[in-house]
This record gives structure tokens, C-alpha cells and sequence, in this order.
């Protein structure tokens, strides 16, 4: 009985990695080969989804090996916390910059010398 469990097991989290490789390659093989300079533009309006929201960005971004890829998240009304802790995001990774909705043209402008 017990032999049965551990083969079922093993069977599930070797298709689970299979199916995960596969999904890597298929991701590679369609993204781009260069990119150019990417921005993704996160607007943040609730705390307790604005966390997330970037984690999840920056997930995906590592996930497509879009190193150059920056990401700008605007606050749009964030507590202090949750804003203190965005920031300590910002210097952890690199190409995340936290701003607030007022310098957001002038922002991308100066990134895009306009």
C-alpha cells in the first residue's frame, strides 16, 4: 500500500515538473529575443492588494528573464506603511522605482528623454 502511495506521488511532481519546464520553454521560445526599453506601470490604489501587485510583477519579470524591464509603481494613495514598504522593495530589487501620481510625467519624460 505503501509502495503505491510513493509511486503515485513520485508520478504527480514529476508531471508537475515536466509540465512547469515545458511551460519555461514555450515562454522563451515566444518572447522576443531583444528588447527594448520596457516599462510596465503599475497604478496602486489599495493596500492591501498593492503589495501583491508588485511581487507579482516582479515575478513575472524574472520569470521571462526581462532584466531590463522597469517597472514604475505610482502611488495613488497608499498608507505610510504600506508605502515605506514598497520603498524598501524599490532598493532591494533593481529597475522598480516607487513615485507618486504628481511626478509621473515628468518621470517617464526624463526615462524616455522626451
Amino acid at each position: 500500500m505503501l509502495e503505491n502511495i510513493v509511486t503515485a506521488l513520485t508520478l504527480v511532481f514529476s508531471l508537475l515538473g515536466l509540465l512547469s519546464t515545458i511551460y519555461y520553454i514555450t515562454l522563451k521560445m515566444l518572447s522576443p529575443k531583444k528588447y527594448k526599453d520596457c516599462f510596465l506601470i503599475l497604478p496602486l490604489y489599495d493596500d492591501n492588494e498593492s503589495i501583491m501587485t508588485v511581487c507579482g510583477a516582479i515575478e513575472k519579470r524574472n520569470l521571462l528573464g526581462e532584466k531590463d524591464c522597469a517597472i514604475i509603481a505610482v502611488d495613488m494613495g497608499l498608507s505610510f506603511e504600506t508605502f515605506k514598504y514598497l520603498e524598501r522593495m524599490c532598493l532591494v530589487n533593481n529597475n522598480i522605482w516607487l513615485i507618486s501620481k504628481a511626478e509621473i510625467a515628468s518621470f517617464v519624460s526624463e526615462k524616455l528623454q522626451i
